[in-house]
């Protein structure tokens, strides 16, 4: 039979075992670099008085798979790694947003929880690029500033194709209350809120702006500073809840671990080749950087016998 192969063909791993998430999902590897994967058997040989083995016999088979991807994804991590489910919204880095000092500086995004540092970017006396003093305290002194985080919960309280009763209250994701004002079912996805004191209309439900809530983010810098015509880079972590999910990642006793069937297969010229192995588990999957190239991820994963004491199958077309 002639069936040559060419790329790095696809790998799905399907969850069938082990901790699983809440409604199992196959995943692919995605943007796949290349697959290996390896039965390695233990062979054992007798000898007599003579050099050469009178006979082999293999004993214990070692079957593995490891590869390359460029596809980060935390419900790849979810599915086939941590077994723990992921929650929608991120914690987002905003990096060097630039402003001048003031008596108090509201963040560009209104749910910003956490400093990540201020850089000098101008101003009589000084110096560009040095990094001021978190002081902590209400009146900084110079070269210092004071960091207040935001108070509340950025688009709480809001879900599709829900029923809302009048005067229901909910928080968008700019952190203003919203109030039902004509009570009704919410659309399918979360709407634009007017948040100039307006209505929106959220399917056959009706909103309408009450402000600002809780406590806005802001920088606090020295008076003297700002005479002197300081201005700043400023860098934060803001609470994102209408992109992106988070995977938390608690602490498990030992042996917890999803368990899934890896299918490797591709097509070259119209020729199927296809490995499947049963009953997998993830060892490593790495996150690296690397400086004017793409981040490759490297991963590989273990083999077993399945319940039914199957490993697997290979299969492919014949020419």
């Amino acid at each position: 039979m002639l069936n040559p192969q060419f790329g790095s063909g696809v790998l799905y791993g399907i969850p069938n075992a082990g901790n699983l998430v809440t409604n199992p999902t196959p995943m692919q590897f995605g943007i796949l670099q290349e697959v290996q994967l390896q039965f390695k058997g233990d062979l054992k040989k007798l000898y007599g008085t003579q050099q050469f083995a009178l006979a082999i016999a293999r004993g214990k088979i070692d079957v593995s798979g490891k590869g390359k991807l460029a596809s980060l994804d935390p419900m790849f991590f979810s599915q086939l790694y941590f077994g723990q489910p992921t929650a929608q919204g991120v914690n987002r880095p905003a990096y060097n947003e630039p402003h001048a000092a003031a008596a108090s500086v509201a963040t560009g995004n209104v749910g910003a929880i956490s400093d990540l540092g201020v850089i000098v970017t101008g101003g009589t006396g000084f110096s560009v690029g040095t990094h001021l003093t978190n002081s902590g305290i209400a009146a900084p002194g110079t070269g210092q500033y004071k960091f207040t985080p935001w108070v509340g919960t950025q688009g709480a309280g809001w879900l599709p194709d829900h029923v809302y009763a009048l005067n229901a209250t909910i928080e968008d994701i700019a952190g203003h209350t919203q109030k039902v004002t004509t009570a009704g079912t919410s659309g399918p996805a979360m709407p634009a809120f007017n948040d100039l004191a307006g209505t929106t209309n959220d399917g056959t439900a009706v909103w309408t702006d009450q402000g600002l809530t809780g406590t806005s983010a802001a920088y606090v810098f020295n008076a003297a500073d700002v005479a002197a015509g300081l201005t700043v880079a400023i860098s934060y972590v803001w609470d994102d809840n209408d992109r992106g999910v988070t995977l938390a990642i608690a602490n498990q006793l030992m042996g917890y671990a999803p368990q899934f069937q890896a299918l490797l297969y591709n097509n070259f010229k119209g020729q199927l080749f296809a490995a499947q192995l049963n009953a997998c588990v993830l060892g490593t999957v790495q996150i690296p950087t690397k400086q004017e190239d793409f981040w490759i991820s490297d991963f590989d994963f273990e083999a077993s016998a399945d319940f039914s004491g199957n490993i697997g199958a290979i299969y492919a077309d014949q020419l």
